[in-house]
């Protein structure tokens, strides 16, 4: 695991996409310090240095962040963060641990399988979709090439992607792309099938029950995501009760990399409400009351992420500088 930010801050922990462990682009560690978020971000078995554990599920990695937030940190109240392969980690820790879990966030995450498998995939990039149409041993024969070549070298697999990025994810790889290899290149350095294991445990059950969750989950993706389509989260959200569902138009996959803003933004209240409580500690309640004047003007409601105003290629300023509508919402 890696920590971030305030360690005195609200904790969130972070399970990454795929295939990324711990290495690559991560939340701006000064910025979360400033506002008041202490992120652990989380590896998946086998990915890093983290020990494999082959024929894992979804709830097994899930497990994983509710025995470090609880156990290791003893934290009483956290919050979950989950991007792309790392969201559906994050919506079972939310089911599996409703009691200390407040909020739980899934970015350009994916569903589970539970329909035909042309259904499943339609809206991926055709190299996508051609990965997870086909037979399991087929698919992983495949994902097993491609982690061979990504970890001698990162540049491959987004070379590999690039027929599937749009105008938008392009510009994101840019100005990161020295961070995705090297997270990349770490990533699968000791365990290569690490990638192969979260394939099947996408496809396999996912060991919780979406239909009994209590916790708040926001559903956030981008319109134009050619990697895991709006569809996903669309069905997210006819599971999951208590979700709400955040569409933005123009933008992409790669650009949900951005964690930052949604850091901020989705968790307001829950680290509001952190700060806002008596620990008994005089002196911390102090610190604590000092932290949430500081912040307290900056932010509101969950605000858009900053990638939601590249549209296409371009910066909409008249958006940046005018009032910022509501997200659509599919409840």
């Amino acid at each position: 695991m890696r920590v971030l930010g305030d360690s005195d801050g609200h904790p969130v922990l972070i399970s990454p996409g795929s295939p990324v462990g711990i290495d690559g682009p991560m939340p701006d560690p000064m910025r979360l310090r400033d506002e008041g978020i202490f992120a652990v971000v989380v590896e998946r078995p086998g990915y890093g240095d983290s020990t494999p554990l082959p024929g894992r599920t979804v709830a097994h990695c899930a497990y994983d962040i509710t025995y470090i937030a609880t156990e290791v940190f003893g934290f009483e109240r956290y919050s979950v963060l989950g991007r792309s392969g790392g969201g559906s980690v994050a919506l079972a820790v939310g089911a599996l641990d409703p009691e200390h879990v407040d909020r739980v966030a899934a970015v350009v995450g994916t569903s589970p399988s539970l329909v035909d498998t042309e259904t499943w995939t339609a809206g991926m990039g055709a190299e996508n979709r051609a990965v997870h149409a086909a037979e399991l041993e087929e698919k992983l024969a495949v994902i097993r090439r491609m982690a061979a070549a990504t970890r001698l070298d990162g540049r491959w697999l987004l070379n590999h992607n690039t027929p599937s990025f749009t105008a938008t994810d392009h510009m994101w790889v840019g100005e990161n792309r020295d961070r995705l290899v090297r997270g990349y290149e770490r990533a699968l350095r000791n365990y290569p099938d690490a990638w192969t294991d979260d394939a099947v445990q996408l496809a396999m059950n996912w060991g919780v029950d979406l239909g009994g969750y209590r916790v708040p989950v926001d559903l956030v993706h981008g319109t134009d995501d050619r990697f895991s389509p709006t569809s996903h989260s669309r069905m997210n959200a006819a599971l999951i009760p208590t979700s709400k569902l955040y569409l933005f138009p123009g933008t992409s996959h790669m650009m949900g990399m951005d964690m930052d803003t949604v850091l901020v933004g989705h968790f307001d209240a829950e680290r509001k409400a952190y700060f806002a409580r008596s620990t008994g500690n005089v002196h911390l309640d102090r610190d604590n009351a000092r932290t949430l004047a500081r912040i307290h003007d900056r932010t509101g409601p969950p605000i858009l992420p900053d990638w939601f105003y590249w549209r296409h290629g371009r910066w909409d300023g008249d958006l940046v500088a005018g009032t910022r509508p509501p997200p659509n919402s599919a409840r």
